[in-house]
């Protein structure tokens, strides 16, 4: 099993709910996160405007 679908199997083993979307949903969802929950983190978090970056920077 690849990383990936491990971590989906653990989650539903968990009752978590997964969601799969397509490339132009999760742009759409990273356009509104970086107006709303990254721009807060990185205004209240001390040096979470990095962390921000370092975690988008991992494909």
């Amino acid at each position: 099993m690849n990383p990936p679908d491990e971590m989906v199997s653990t989650f539903k083993k968990n009752n978590v709910e997964v969601i799969t979307l397509t490339n132009e949903q999760a742009d759409a969802w990273r356009a509104v996160a970086q107006k709303t929950s990254y721009k807060l983190f990185a205004d209240k978090v001390p040096g979470g405007k990095e962390l921000i970056e370092k975690a988008l920077s991992v494909k």
